[in-house]
C-alpha cells in the first residue's frame, strides 16, 4: 500500500506551530524566525513533503480578488452579435479578460431590458456602459449609481470617463477620400439616434465643404433601433426613398451594419460598386469578408477599446485620475471601392 504523503497540517502538528506558520516558512521565510524555519524544513526534508503548486496558484488567485465590483451594461443582442455583428461583444470580452486578470469582479446587466438586474447587483464601485443605452436607462443609472464612477465605451458623452473612437477624425478622413477623388455629391447614411454617427456625419460635412467646390452632402437617416427587423426596414426604406430621385456619385456609411444593408440594397438593384457609385463604410467587422467585392472602410480596434476601458477602471480604483475622454485612433483600409468621379462618370454614373 503506498505511503500517504505528509500534509501541511501534519508538518504543523509535528513542528508545534500553526499551518499558517508552515505556509510562511515555505512562501515568505523572512517572516519566520530562523529556529522555527529550520525545525519546519527539517521535518519537510525527513518526510519528503511536496508543495501542491496548483492549489497554491488557486489560493493566490483567491487572495488577489479585489473587493470591487463593476456593473457592465451590454445588451444581449450585442453580445450575441444579433444586431451589429460581433462589434460590442469584442469590446465586452476584451474588457472582461483585461479586468479579470487584474482581480476585479464584474456583473453583467442589461439596463434597457431589465433595470432590476442593475438594482439586484447591489452596491457597485463602477458602471461601464458598453454601447449606447436609452435616455431613460441613462437617467436611471445616474439616479442609482451613487458614488460609483461611470465609464462609457462607444456610448456617447455624459460620463465621468469616456472611451470612444476619434469620430471627428474618421468623418474628416472620409471627406478627404471623396474630395481627393473629385466627388462633389456624396450621400451619408447614418443614424441620428447614435452620437458616434452624428459626430462622423457632422465632421464629414464640414470637411467636405471646405475641400470640394460646389459640393452637396445628403443625409440619409438609418434610424437604427434595438429591434433588428425594424432597423432593417428603416435602412432599406430610407435608401429606397432617397435613391428614387437622387444620384450621388458616392456614399459614406457610418457603421458596419448599415454598410451591410446598403451593399445588399445596391446589389439587389444592380447598382455596381465602384462602377456606378463609390462606397466607403465604417468599422472592420467580419461582415466585410462576406462581400464578394472589396469594400473600403474607416475603422478602429474594438479590442483596444475594451482594454483601455479596463485600464481606466483599474486606474480609478488605484486612486489615479485617468483622462476624462480617451480617443481611439482610426485608420483607413483601401479596398478600391472609392474611385475617381471621372471613372464613375465615364461609366454613366
Amino acid at each position: 500500500m503506498p505511503k500517504r504523503s505528509i500534509s501541511l497540517s501534519d508538518i504543523a502538528r509535528q513542528a508545534k506551530v500553526s499551518a499558517m506558520t508552515v505556509s510562511r516558512a515555505l512562501n515568505a521565510p523572512e517572516n519566520v524566525t530562523p529556529e522555527t524555519r529550520d525545525r519546519i524544513l527539517s521535518i519537510i526534508k525527513k518526510h519528503g513533503y511536496r508543495k501542491d503548486t496548483f492549489a497554491s496558484i488557486n489560493a493566490r488567485k483567491r487572495h488577489n480578488i479585489q473587493h470591487r465590483t463593476i456593473a457592465v451594461n451590454c445588451s444581449i443582442e450585442s453580445l450575441t452579435a444579433a444586431h451589429d455583428f460581433p462589434f460590442f461583444s469584442i469590446i465586452y470580452f476584451s474588457f472582461m479578460q483585461a479586468i479579470m486578470n487584474q482581480g476585479y469582479r464584474t456583473v453583467l446587466t442589461d439596463i434597457d431590458r431589465d433595470t432590476a438586474q442593475f438594482v439586484n447587483a447591489g452596491q457597485v464601485d463602477a458602471v461601464l456602459l458598453c454601447g449606447p443605452v436609452s435616455d431613460a436607462s441613462r437617467a436611471f443609472i445616474e439616479r442609482s449609481r451613487g458614488d460609483a464612477a461611470l465609464i462609457t465605451v462607444c456610448a456617447g458623452p455624459g460620463a465621468n470617463h469616456a472611451i470612444a473612437p476619434d469620430d471627428e477624425s474618421g468623418g474628416a478622413m472620409a471627406a478627404r477620400i471623396f474630395a481627393e477623388n473629385g466627388h462633389t455629391h456624396v450621400a451619408v447614411l447614418s443614424s441620428d439616434a447614435e452620437p458616434n454617427h452624428r459626430d462622423r456625419f457632422t465632421s464629414f460635412k464640414r470637411t467636405f465643404g471646405t475641400m470640394a467646390k460646389r459640393c452637396r452632402v445628403d443625409h440619409i437617416d438609418a434610424r437604427l433601433v434595438r429591434e433588428q427587423a425594424v432597423s432593417d426596414s428603416n435602412v432599406l426604406g430610407a435608401l429606397t426613398k432617397y435613391f428614387s430621385s437622387a444620384q450621388p456619385t458616392g456614399i459614406f456609411v457610418t457603421n458596419s451594419y448599415s454598410a451591410y444593408l446598403a451593399y445588399r440594397f445596391f446589389n439587389e438593384r444592380g447598382i455596381r460598386i465602384p462602377n456606378d457609385i463609390s462606397f466607403l463604410g465604417y468599422d472592420n467587422t467580419p461582415f466585410y469578408r462576406t462581400a464578394p467585392i472589396g469594400l473600403s472602410r474607416i475603422w478602429f480596434d474594438p479590442a483596444l477599446a475594451g482594454t483601455e476601458a479596463a485600464g481606466t477602471v483599474a486606474a480609478i480604483f488605484s486612486g489615479n485620475d485617468p483622462s476624462s475622454r480617451m480617443l481611439l485612433p482610426v485608420t483607413y483600409t483601401d479596398m478600391h471601392s472609392v474611385t475617381r468621379y471621372s471613372a464613375i462618370n465615364d461609366h454613366g454614373g
